[in-house]
């Protein structure tokens, strides 16, 4: 496994750069690895590399192959991380598939895997992921609490602020959708401080997402700058297929919107062969619906019908996009003169719009408590520490009390102690002057009386 850590460290840059090159490299490594968990985190790199070529067909396969060699074998954590993997890759090809609710089945059991396995360090990587899948099918108040659950283990993984703008461009995005644009503009701002050290997949998210918020804004001529400088920087990467005719279809919009119809149709001609060939659900439904308008504005009635009745109808459409449908669909009736029609779909956008209203004021309450609740627990925490600091303050302190005394008591003994043999010195001095006087009179006495009989 270290082998294939240190290969993945060195070529993960290259994977949205160059994926072709990866698949090489990595077909090569596989070719020689001996280790069998490392052999299927091969796998799982190619069909990454596979998924960025937009080759979803070997993307799943590669991933089905790692599945079954986890199945069989016996459960660990490395077995764990595996599963993480393969998972986190499953959940991205059906974002790319337009597949939202799979998607969040998908990154939800990335996440449990990887708290299971050894290594920890994705765990930003995936609440992200989670993040925006919840934020895709209309759960802004549990993306934002994502978002800010992976920026909690950035910190305590020590993530470093330049690698954290892709949290700060996803709760970008929740504001968007909360049309908070304030909010928005500054998490926008905190992530193009690093935009020069992303990699381009994530230049292109950037782009593109700040691009969609000037669009809800109606501020369609800065939309239309940050689309292209989005789709300049895909057609420089050959690899980035999905990405640039994402971007092709968003121009075609925001020129359908500026009533620029040739602009439009250019870009929307140029991106449809390509979501038709990969089955993207969302993607074609909302290249219909342009289709449809970009019919109307040709006064080609007969087109526009003719659309309408080969439009992709999904099982889930998200209310923006619907909303867009609709709006198309009563300017189509009033063309034709069906105002009963026209005026049904004009109702229904009145409801869409109260409903999107409603949702959005409860969707901004539940992420303003949820921000309130996470704050709340950190002051919680906060406090906690303060008086758990507090207490070993006091116990220092006593600590410290104790020591003081015990040195003076000690301090005390020992002068108590020399005192006391000072004063026995001196007793036992005085004793042996006062023996020594004494026989100095003795001796006097002893000498005298015959000195005197002698004289």
């Amino acid at each position: 496994m270290d082998i294939y850590m240190q290969y993945y460290d060195f070529i993960i840059d290259s994977l949205s750069k160059n994926p072709s090159y990866v698949c090489t490299r990595t077909a090569r490594q596989m070719s020689v690895a001996t280790d069998s968990v490392a052999y299927y985190h091969y796998l799982v790199l190619l069909a990454k590399a596979y998924m960025f070529k937009s080759e979803m067909d070997s993307a799943k396969l590669s991933m089905d192959r790692a599945e079954v060699f986890c199945d069989g074998a016996e459960p660990s954590s490395l077995i764990n991380d595996l599963y993480a993997e393969i998972y986190n890759m499953r959940g991205n090809v059906c974002v790319r598939q337009g597949l939202t609710d799979s998607s969040v089945v998908c990154f939800q059991k990335a996440f449990d895997y990887r708290l299971k396995g050894s290594n920890r360090d994705m765990l930003h990587d995936i609440s992200i992921n989670l993040a925006d899948a919840f934020v895709r099918t209309g759960h802004y108040d549990k993306g934002a609490m994502w978002y800010r659950k992976a920026l909690s283990y950035c910190d305590s993984l020590k993530i470093p602020e330049e690698k954290r703008f892709p949290v700060y461009y996803g709760l970008a995005q929740v504001y968007m959708e909360l049309r908070d644009f304030t909010s928005c503009d500054h998490y926008y701002e905190l992530a193009a401080r690093q935009y020069d050290k992303m990699l381009p997949f994530e230049k292109h998210i950037y782009l593109n997402n700040r691009g969609n918020s000037y669009y809800f804004r109606a501020d369609y001529p800065n939309a239309l700058e940050f689309f292209r400088k989005s789709l300049l920087l895909a057609r420089s990467y050959p690899d980035m297929i999905f990405e640039e005719h994402l971007t092709e279809m968003n121009l075609g919009e925001t020129f359908l919107l500026m009533n620029q119809v040739d602009s439009a149709a250019y870009y929307l001609n140029l991106c449809s062969d390509f979501f038709r060939s990969i089955e993207n659900q969302t993607a074609l439904y909302y290249l219909d619906t342009q289709l449809i308008e970009l019919a109307l504005k040709q006064n080609n009635l007969s087109l526009a019908r003719k659309r309408m009745s080969e439009a992709i109808q999904p099982d889930y459409v998200e209310p923006n996009m619907q909303h867009i449908r609709n709006r198309y669909l009563q300017h189509y009736f009033e063309e034709v003169g069906d105002f009963k029609q026209a005026y049904y779909y004009q109702m229904e956008n009145q409801r869409i719009d109260d409903s999107t209203r409603n949702e959005r004021i409860k969707m901004r309450t539940a992420e303003i408590d949820l921000k309130y609740s996470q704050d709340t627990t950190l002051m919680k925490q906060k406090i906690f520490i303060q008086q758990k600091e507090n207490e070993v303050l006091a116990l220092n302190q006593t600590l410290y009390l104790w020591m003081f005394a015990c040195i003076c008591i000690l301090g005390l003994v020992v002068f108590v102690y020399m005192y006391n043999k000072r004063q026995r010195f001196l007793l036992q001095m005085k004793s042996q002057n006062m023996i020594a006087t004494l026989r100095m009179e003795n001796i006097r006495n002893r000498v005298s009386p015959i000195s005197f009989l002698t004289f």
